[in-house]
C-alpha cells in the first residue's frame, strides 16, 4: 500500500517537461581521452571536469583534454591506472580513489599526486587498495569506502581521524559485506550501501551503525548496491545490480523500486549505475545496457535516451556508467566504450527543421529566403528553390506551395524574395523572375504581375525585392534594376520611381533593398550603391542620403540593407560597411 501511496506523491511533485534530447558531442580516445571506459565524472572548484577510466585520469578543459597515467617509476604519479571515484576537499586538492591502488591526492599547483595506500590503526597497517567512494562530509573532513575494508576519515592534511572496521563481535559496527556507495542526509547523517541490500546508518557524532534493510527479498549472490544518490528533495537514490532502482526516503525509511518487469515503474534494465537531477527536476537515471531513464517526476512518465543507429547525434552507447550536471548546467554522461557523451542545458534551444525527401510535411527547401508570421499565428516560410511554406504551430508540419505552371491561379515560381501580408489580409510575395504575387490565403488562390510592354502601367520589373504597405495603406514595391513602384491595389496599377541621373530629387539607384517608415510617417528607401531616401509625400520626389567623403556626417556606405528607429526616435541605418 505505501508503495503506490509514495508513487502518487511522485505524481504531485511541480511540473516539469521532459528537457534532455537525444543529441550530444563526444569525447572519445579519437579526440584525447585516455580512454573509452569512464567510471566516474566531477567539476572541480575552478570549473574543469574530470574523466575517470579504466586506463587513466583526464582533466578537461573545454578545448583540451590533460591524461594523468599511473608511472611505476614516479611516485608522484596517479597511484593506479583504474579510477573510480573523484573528489575535492576544501583546500582545492583532488582525492582520486582507484581500484587496486587506494588513494592520489592530486596537488593542482604543483601537479603532483601523493599516495595513501595503507594507514595505522593501533597496532595494525591496514592497506587501501580498492576505494568504492568518497565523498567530503559536512565536517570538511574526506570520508572514503575501501570496499572489502571499512569507512575512513581525513582531514585535509592527509591525516587519518577516525574509522570504522567490521567486527563480528560487534552488532552495531559496519558489516563485512562489500561496501559501496556513501551519501549524507540533510541532517548530517551518514549512509552507506552494504552487500546487497543493507543501508548502514551513522548518526551525526555516533560510534554506532544503525542497520535498514531495503527489501525483504531473497537477492542474488551478485545483486549488490552500484551506486548511491541523494537528490535535490533529499531522498536517496539506490541503484543495483539486477534489481533496478530504489528511491528511499531516509526519513520515514520508506523505499519505491523501479525496475524493468514493472509496467508502472519501468525501466530499460536493472544494472543501475548512476542518477543525477537534470535542470528542470526530472531524474536521470544511467543504465548499463538501457541508456538514460529520464522519469518525469510530475507525472510519473518515464522517456529512454538510447543510441539510435541512424542519428548521429544520439548517445553513441546504451551502456551508461556516471552522469553529472555541471555549473553551467551541461549534463555529462560517462560510457561503457563510448567515451563521453555530453550536451548542454542551452546548446539545443533551437529546433532545427530540415527537408525529407520521404516526408511530404517537412519543410519543401533548405534554403530559406522569407519568413512572416500572419495576423492568424501561421508562419509562412520562402525559399529559393522549394516555393512556399505555412507552418501551423498547432499542427507542427509544413504544407507546401510549390510551382504550377499548369494552374493559373497557383503559385508560378519556387524561388520567394520577400513576403509582408496587408491589412487586407493577403499575402504580398516578392519572387525572383516572377513579378509580383498577391496570394489569397482564404481562398487559396494565387494571383500574379509581371510586365507587359502593352500596359503602361503595370509593374516595372519581374524582380520585386521588398514589398511593403504604409500606414496610409498604400503599397510599395521594390525592384531589383529597376526602381520602385506604387501599386494601386484596388485599379491594379503601378506608378513608377526611377533613377536619373540628372535629376536629384529622383532615385540614386534602381535597386531598391529595403523600405521603412517611420513613427513620423515618413518613408525611407534604402537602395544598393545609392544610399538613403526620404520620400516627400507632397512633392512626390525623393530627398538623397549618401556617401560624400569630403562631408563629415555622412553616410558612411551606400549600400542600405537595415533601417530601424530606436525609442528615442533616432534612425539606425545598417550598410555593408557598418
Amino acid at each position: 500500500m505505501f508503495r503506490k501511496i509514495f508513487y502518487l506523491l511522485v505524481l504531485l511533485l511541480p511540473l516539469n517537461l521532459f528537457s534532455i534530447q537525444n543529441k550530444f558531442s563526444f569525447i572519445t580516445p579519437e579526440n584525447g581521452l585516455s580512454q573509452g571506459n569512464i567510471t566516474c565524472i566531477y567539476q572541480d572548484s575552478k570549473g574543469f571536469m574530470w574523466f575517470g577510466t579504466f586506463s587513466g585520469l583526464n582533466r578537461y578543459d573545454g578545448y583540451n583534454t590533460k591524461i594523468f597515467n599511473h608511472e611505476s617509476n614516479d611516485t608522484l604519479s596517479l597511484s593506479h591506472e583504474h579510477v573510480s571515484t573523484i573528489g575535492e576537499d576544501k583546500d582545492g586538492k583532488l582525492w582520486i580513489g582507484t581500484i587496486g591502488g587506494g588513494i592520489s591526492v592530486f596537488y593542482p599547483k604543483t601537479g603532483i599526486f601523493r599516495r595513501i595506500q595503507e594507514v595505522n590503526v593501533g597496532d595494525s597497517n591496514i592497506p587501501l587498495r580498492t576505494i568504492s567512494d568518497l565523498v567530503r562530509g559536512p565536517d570538511e573532513n574526506i570520508w572514503l569506502l575501501e570496499e572489502t575494508t571499512g569507512l575512513f576519515i581525513f582531514n585535509t592534511e592527509l591525516e587519518l581521524i577516525k574509522v570504522h572496521l567490521p567486527d563480528p563481535d560487534n552488532p552495531t559496527s559496519l558489516p563485512s559485506d562489500p561496501l559501496h556507495g556513501i551519501l549524507f542526509d540533510t541532517t548530517g547523517n551518514c549512509w552507506i550501501g552494504s552487500g546487497n541490500g543493507t543501508l548502514c546508518k551513522l548518526k551525526q557524532g555516533a560510534d554506532a551503525f544503525e542497520f535498514v534493510t531495503i527489501e525483504d527479498r531473497l537477492a542474488a549472490a551478485d545483486d549488490g548496491i552500484r551506486s548511491m544518490y541523494r537528490d535535490k528533495d533529499g531522498r536517496f537514490w539506490i541503484g543495483t545490480t539486477s534489481q533496478g532502482a530504489y528511491m528511499f526516503d531516509p526519513v520515514s525509511e520508506k523505499y519505491v523500486n523501479f525496475r524493468k518487469e514493472d509496467p508502472l515503474l519501468h525501466l530499460a534494465g536493472n544494472t543501475v549505475m548512476a542518477f543525477c537531477d537534470d535542470w528542470d527536476g526530472n531524474m536521470l537515471i544511467g543504465i548499463d545496457g538501457g541508456g538514460i531513464n529520464l522519469l518525469n517526476r510530475s507525472n510519473g512518465a518515464m522517456e529512454y535516451i538510447t543510441y539510435d543507429l541512424g542519428n548521429s547525434e544520439s548517445l553513441n552507447t546504451n551502456a551508461i556508467y556516471a552522469l553529472y550536471i555541471d555549473k553551467t548546467e551541461t549534463l555529462w554522461v560517462g560510457t561503457y566504450a563510448g567515451g563521453i557523451n555530453y550536451q548542454g542545458r542551452y546548446r539545443y534551444k533551437f529546433r532545427n527543421y530540415k527537408p525529407n525527401p520521404a516526408d511530404t510535411n517537412s519543410l519543401s527547401y533548405k534554403n530559406v529566403t522569407a519568413i512572416m508570421e500572419d495576423r492568424d499565428g501561421d508562419i509562412w516560410i520562402g525559399t529559393d528553390g522549394g516555393g512556399l511554406n505555412n507552418f501551423g504551430t498547432h499542427r507542427n508540419t509544413f504544407k507546401r506551395y510549390r510551382a504550377d505552371p499548369e494552374r493559373p491561379d497557383w503559385l508560378q515560381t519556387d524561388v520567394i524574395i520577400h513576403m509582408i501580408q496587408d491589412s487586407d489580409g493577403d499575402i504580398l510575395i516578392g519572387s525572383y523572375a516572377n513579378g509580383l504575387i498577391i496570394f489569397d490565403k482564404d481562398n487559396e488562390i494565387f494571383k500574379q504581375y509581371l510586365p507587359n510592354d502593352s500596359i503602361t502601367n503595370s509593374i516595372g520589373g519581374s524582380h520585386p525585392w521588398y514589398v511593403f504597405q504604409d500606414s496610409y495603406g498604400i503599397h510599395w514595391i521594390g525592384l531589383l534594376a529597376v526602381g520602385l513602384d506604387k501599386f494601386d491595389k484596388a485599379n491594379e496599377t503601378f506608378t513608377h520611381y526611377r533613377s536619373d541621373i540628372n535629376d536629384p530629387t529622383t532615385l540614386n539607384s534602381p535597386n531598391i533593398k529595403i523600405i521603412y517608415e517611420d513613427s513620423n510617417h515618413n518613408l525611407w528607401v534604402g537602395t544598393e550603391g545609392g544610399g538613403l531616401h526620404l520620400y516627400n509625400r507632397d512633392a512626390d520626389n525623393f530627398t538623397r542620403y549618401f556617401y560624400q567623403p569630403e562631408l563629415e556626417g555622412s553616410l558612411s556606405n551606400d549600400d542600405v540593407r537595415e533601417i530601424f528607429e530606436d525609442s528615442k526616435g533616432r534612425l539606425w541605418i545598417g550598410t555593408s560597411n557598418g
